[in-house]
């Protein structure tokens, strides 16, 4: 049997708790959901506060004498659709900064709901509710599943003096070699860089290894992933170097 509820409350993105009506009461139901397949068939979806979803109700295998409820699936979300309704040809929406476990989110000043927020590399860190702008794409999809941008950024000295001379070719130290980039450190301005490993750079990975300084340049863009900028290798300083 299939019951209908709205999500009250999350604890992360594949549990918190329901609210439902039973037998012409509310009842109250904590859900678990990581493994649903019903949520992937179509891409990628994030709960939300407020999600009217569809459940099945099981036992809980890890409390005696307990019920919890599985296999969600979104049917809608009024408030998600009032912020679709509100949101201007600027695509911006307003509210509150909110730093939660490492993580950065706009609460959105009418419904009070929460989206992820994804800060400039450079930018300094809004102070906590500062009441801040970001935005969105306006569809529902896409106000689920990306990150909403921060507006009116402000940066830290260290990166505006180097985005007046980010054309020229910079010494970097490298700070840690991962699986697919190098991370790197620019010591003149106190700011991080990424250099992804191609099939050029990992025929020079044991050189690099030995590395005192890497010589490298800005691409105009930014890896969007790690939230650092990008560079291009253009030359090794190693030991044996005179």
């Amino acid at each position: 049997m299939r019951y209908r509820g709205t999500i009250r409350k999350l604890f992360n993105n594949y549990s918190g708790v329901i609210t439902f009506e039973k037998d012409n009461s509310i009842e109250i139901i904590h859900f678990y959901n990581e493994y649903n397949t019903l949520m992937y068939e179509i891409g990628k979806t994030s709960l939300f506060l407020f999600d009217e979803v569809m459940f099945s109700i099981c036992s809980n295998l890890t409390k005696e004498n307990d019920i919890i409820a599985t296999d969600l699936e979104i049917i809608g979300n009024d408030k998600m659709q009032y912020i679709h309704s509100i949101i201007g040809t600027d695509n911006i929406i307003q509210g509150y900064f909110r730093k939660i476990n490492n993580s950065y989110y706009i609460k959105e000043v009418n419904t009070k709901m929460f989206f992820k927020l994804l800060l400039p590399y450079g930018s300094i860190l809004p102070s906590d509710n500062l009441f801040i702008r970001a935005k969105v794409d306006n569809d529902i999809k896409s106000l689920r599943n990306k990150e909403a941008f921060l507006e009116d950024v402000r940066y830290q000295k260290g990166y505006l003096e180097f985005m007046e001379q980010k054309q020229l070719v910079h010494v970097a130290i490298i700070k840690n070699i991962q699986s697919k980039s190098i991370i790197i450190d620019l010591p003149k301005f106190g700011i991080e860089g990424c250099i992804i490993i191609n099939g050029t750079i990992k025929r020079r990975l044991k050189q690099i290894y030995l590395a005192n300084h890497l010589y490298v340049v800005l691409i105009d863009k930014q890896y969007s992933h790690l939230q650092r900028l990008l560079f291009n290798l253009t030359d090794i300083k190693d030991s044996s170097n005179k």
